[in-house]
């Protein structure tokens, strides 16, 4: 998933899509360039201001460059740089502070990851973000449980990764399971951070006590 930071992009209310995501929404469209290839990115969320979109898994690593339609009219042409992997941890604040982590107590009680509701060394926990890299399967819909290679480090040790893939729910959308490290310190604001292929994520934080 990526965002577009703009003006008069789109409607000034904003519109979310159903499954599976259309190459335009609300009269707005994305397009991706590299060269001689061009193709759709898939608008989740469209506004004025702001547009959510997935990448394609079929564009491949390199300077792009994007544009904007909105009822007719294209932007002019912003750079970008397409990687193949590059995880984003989901955040409470824009990438930093609290992750969106949930403790697994159960596979119907998993909450989210607080002060107040800390995880134990030794527990597993659920973080989402995006970015983990391309799949097979098509991106405009929820996807099937894949398989991507990551590496978790939770207070600088590492953690055992039970899976790291898409995450059924949601187009575009990474979940990584792992293990608390038993090593791992205790606090209020213990960091994670994620390795997949070359790339490190940003670092997002998480409570730890000894009891739970």
């Amino acid at each position: 998933v990526f965002t577009v930071l703009g003006a008069a992009m789109g409607p000034a209310e904003g519109v979310k899509a159903d499954y599976p995501l259309p190459e335009a929404l609300a009269e707005v469209s994305v397009r991706i360039t590299q060269g001689s290839k061009s193709m759709s990115a898939w608008p989740a969320f469209v506004s004025a201001a702001k547009i959510d979109a997935v990448m394609p898994s079929t564009a491949v690593d390199g300077d792009a460059q994007v544009t904007v339609t909105y009822r007719g009219r294209t932007s002019a042409p912003a750079a970008v740089r397409i990687t193949s992997s590059n995880f984003g941890a989901f955040s409470n604040a824009n990438g930093k502070g609290p992750g969106v982590i949930r403790n697994v107590n159960s596979a119907d009680d998993q909450p989210l990851n607080t002060r107040l509701a800390t995880a134990k060394p030794g527990q597993f926990a659920v973080l989402s973000g995006t970015g983990l890299g391309p799949i097979d399967a098509p991106d405009n819909v929820a996807p099937p449980a894949v398989q991507l290679p990551a590496e978790v480090f939770v207070g600088g040790k590492p953690a055992k990764v039970a899976y790291a893939g898409r995450d059924t729910c949601c187009a575009g959308r990474d979940r990584i399971e792992f293990e608390v490290p038993p090593e791992a310190p205790v606090g209020c604001n213990i960091p994670v951070q994620v390795k997949a292929g070359s790339s490190y994520s940003n670092v997002v934080t998480m409570a730890i006590e000894a009891n739970g």
